[in-house]
């Protein structure tokens, strides 16, 4: 037997007849969901309060407000701030669907948003569309039974997202998962996305071409890629703690 204490590895081994076999490793995941720090609300009225946005569509926000969510209709809202930094998104309907723009603010109907090129525009909210932020959870699945999926539509609006792809069998994944949970935890401004590979052959390991597990991928929160490498906790957290809030 071969014992792999730094990754799980895809190992072929031939046997007399030629057929080939995979080694693999035991691995259990857990998922928690502490909220992401607070964007700012605006209400007509004047009164304000923090949370989430999740998700916006044919003029209404859905918003988490103390654990709750909670249906806006735009006309509601007075002003909602997404920081300096703003927020990345991608449209999934309108006149910049499937693009990666950021959202500065939302104002007086509008959206303010800079296009990847650095131009500023001003949309009203039938033009852009339908928009999906985040889950507003700091663990959570991007590929639970080995489909594929796409980082740039994964990635956690404003906050740092890292994904960790791995398998139920890796014993390395067993190792790392408890810490990599316990730092993301304990992070402000940073996700984590699981992604289950299943085995070697699934959609989503010939999607990435992964050769070993865990496997770690870090975007910024601008969704610049930070880190791709090994299940390195200790240049894992040195990253997150440059890169986060």
């Amino acid at each position: 037997m071969i014992l792999c204490l730094v990754c799980c590895q895809k190992v072929l081994i031939a046997d007399s007849i030629g057929s080939m076999k995979l080694l693999f490793s035991f691995v259990l995941l857990a998922c928690a969901a502490p909220q992401l720090r607070a964007e700012e609300f605006v209400f007509k009225g004047g009164t304000q309060s923090e949370g989430k946005v999740l998700s916006f569509e044919k003029g209404d926000f859905n918003l988490l407000i103390n654990d709750k969510k909670e249906k806006k209709a735009g006309i509601q809202i007075q002003s909602i701030s997404w920081g300096e930094a703003g927020v990345p998104i991608t449209p999934t309907s309108g006149e910049l669907k499937d693009q990666l723009i950021t959202l500065e603010k939302f104002e007086g109907g509008k959206f303010f948003i800079k296009l990847q090129d650095g131009t500023s525009k001003e949309l009203t909210s039938m033009s852009l569309g339908r928009i999906v932020f985040g889950s507003g959870e700091k663990i959570s699945y991007a590929s639970k039974g080995g489909e594929k999926f796409e980082i740039a539509k994964a990635l956690e609006p404003g906050a740092v997202t890292v994904f960790d792809f791995y398998a139920d069998w890796c014993g390395p994944c067993l190792k790392l998962a408890p810490a990599l949970e316990e730092l993301i935890k304990n992070s402000d401004g940073v996700v984590l996305k699981k992604v289950n590979i299943v085995n070697w052959d699934s959609p989503v390991a010939k999607q990435y071409g992964l050769k070993s597990i865990p496997a770690i991928r870090i975007y910024g929160a601008d969704g610049k890629e930070i880190y791709n490498g090994g299940g390195n906790l200790a240049a894992i957290e040195q990253v997150i703690k440059k890169h986060s809030k």
